[in-house]
């Protein structure tokens, strides 16, 4: 019997282990020899087992709330920094070459239970919900143009260059978008 195995059998059924394992064939030819030991320890200490695995499904029920805290109150305030106005601008590749975009005004915002990144003004804009993570932020939303059609999804990944500064880039099939932002002082 494997480490691992009688480890978590010693947890869930101390008894488990007065009992020599018996090996057990199954008609496919595979034996296991935990099966006997399990088998009786569930049948003479039905009571010890669910006490054991209720306190386990305890521990992991704590473990996890206690770990989404953590982390909810750790995103918080590596997010909120983050939040205000920023400069953006866009740099386009394409088969039909480079185009480097001036500076347009980008707001990073609350918006509902999501941080929200938006581009509010020129003929380019993106916009959509962006996770924290530790080298800057997932982006996740939409390349639109409000003056014509040129809606896609778009995803990017941004990294922070400096405190206020991140670089992501938006692919597409057609092209490649290199967005700088850089926040307002």
């Amino acid at each position: 019997m494997g480490c691992a195995r009688r480890q978590a059998m010693a947890f869930f059924c101390p008894s488990a282990f007065d009992i020599k394992p018996q090996r057990v064939s199954f008609h496919h030819k595979t034996s296991l020899m935990f099966i006997q030991p399990l088998v009786t320890c569930l049948v003479s200490s039905r009571k010890t087992f669910m006490r054991n695995l209720c306190q386990l499904a305890s521990a992991l029920l704590l473990a996890v709330i206690g770990l989404t805290a953590n982390a909810a109150e750790n995103n918080e305030s590596y997010t909120k920094p983050m939040l205000g106005k920023y400069s953006c601008s866009f740099i386009s590749e394409s088969n039909l070459g480079r185009y480097e975009y001036p500076n347009f005004q980008c707001v990073i915002k609350n918006k509902g239970n999501d941080l929200w990144l938006e581009k509010l003004s020129g003929s380019q804009r993106i916009r959509g919900t962006i996770t924290a993570t530790q080298a800057g932020f997932d982006f996740e939303g939409e390349f639109f143009c409000p003056y014509g059609d040129c809606s896609s999804r778009a995803f990017a990944s941004f990294t922070q260059l400096r405190p206020g500064v991140f670089r992501g880039v938006i692919e597409s099939p057609e092209d490649k978008i290199t967005v700088n932002l850089e926040k307002n002082k």
